[in-house]
């Protein structure tokens, strides 16, 4: 598993290069569903999956139809005599719940639609708490999935409020030489020298020095930025992400990934729970089982990002509430396995409900 995501580097590195393109993209996609929603055609996505299951696997729907025709034609020619009726009843019985299970051409929009559903919830979830917290309420899309693609650095008019974040409290004469640069846009090499020699002269450490050189020259990364962040008060911290600038572009992007994320965690989820019952686990073949498999998904998920995917990926996601992420992401696999159950359900219990 570590290498599966090891080998993601170099993609996520070729998005990043790419990043104009990918928000171009990423806007018209958005759109299109944009759209689709207004004109109450969302349908279409439905439909569009419905034919991309048949052509990927296009003898699923025939074969469950020739098992539902020949079930039915075991009723039509079973015995009068009531042992032999017990029998058939009993065969049909297990071909029934073997059938219990939607056709792929069916599971597979209902799968996208739960993981779609449960990333909203995810995303509400985690903007309301950082919201709250004081971090922003865009800072989930705008600051830490984008990272994933987008170098996110703050700009030079920041430069003042994060100096006193962490503390520094530079001389009037330095402070109006930095203003002055500031307000033209560019701060010279020089200008940078000086104020690292200043800097090493007020006892601030060489590390901390290095990452606002890199900073005011242009060359931060999201790591760089994720350092400074992490040696700042968590108050000052929260106060610099929520003073970020929300850019559209990230936003858009950052949406699109986590909703991408989503619907892939939404068809895993649904095959894993139909490779399940049919391996026999009578357990995932009731709501709570099923519902009850998703969570447990939502945790594995979560560990997975938390402590795999995103330290070596995406830094900036370390500033996240974890104790409420963790909980967003069992509130995903708890709306995915609902939705799923009422897709898993036998026809006959559907049309009870």
């Amino acid at each position: 598993m570590a290498l599966f995501f090891d080998r993601l580097r170099a993609p996520l590195q070729g998005l990043k290069r790419h990043g104009a393109g990918v928000t171009v993209t990423s806007a018209v996609v958005l759109l299109g569903l944009g759209t689709l929603l207004v004109l109450n055609r969302l349908a279409l996505i439905t439909t569009l999956a419905q034919h991309l299951a048949r052509a990927v696997a296009p003898d699923r729907g025939r074969g469950n139809d020739l098992a539902v025709s020949r079930v039915a034609s075991a009723r039509s020619t079973r015995p009068r005599t009531r042992k032999r009726t017990n029998q058939m009843t009993t065969a049909t019985t297990y071909r029934t719940a073997a059938l219990a299970a939607p056709p792929t051409t069916r599971l597979v929009p209902r799968a996208l639609g739960a993981g779609l559903a449960g990333g909203v919830v995810l995303a509400m979830i985690m903007m309301v708490v950082m919201a709250v917290a004081g971090q922003g309420f865009w800072s989930p899309v705008n600051l830490g999935i984008p990272a994933f693609v987008f170098t996110i650095t703050p700009p030079l008019t920041m430069l003042p409020s994060l100096l006193g974040a962490m503390g520094i409290s530079l001389p009037a004469s330095a402070m109006g030489q930095m203003s002055a640069a500031i307000a033209s846009g560019h701060i010279s090499s020089a200008m940078v020298q000086r104020l690292g020699s200043l800097l090493m002269g007020m006892h601030v450490p060489a590390a901390k020095v290095q990452l606002m050189g890199q900073l005011m020259t242009g060359h931060a990364t999201n790591s760089t930025v994720s350092q400074l962040l992490a040696g700042m008060p968590a108050s000052a911290r929260d106060a610099v992400m929520a003073a970020m600038p929300v850019s559209p572009g990230r936003v858009v992007v950052g949406l699109i990934l986590h909703m991408m994320m989503s619907l892939v965690f939404g068809v895993a989820f649904a095959a894993v729970i139909v490779g399940a019952r049919r391996a026999g686990l009578t357990a995932l073949r009731t709501r709570a089982g099923v519902i009850g498999t998703s969570m447990i998904g939502g945790a594995v998920v979560y560990v997975l990002m938390r402590w795999v995917l995103l330290p070596p990926t995406n830094s900036m996601m370390a500033f996240v509430p974890q104790w409420w992420f963790f909980i967003a992401h069992l509130m995903f696999g708890l709306v995915v396995g609902a939705i799923l159950a009422s897709a898993l359900a036998p026809r006959s219990a559907r049309a009870g409900a």
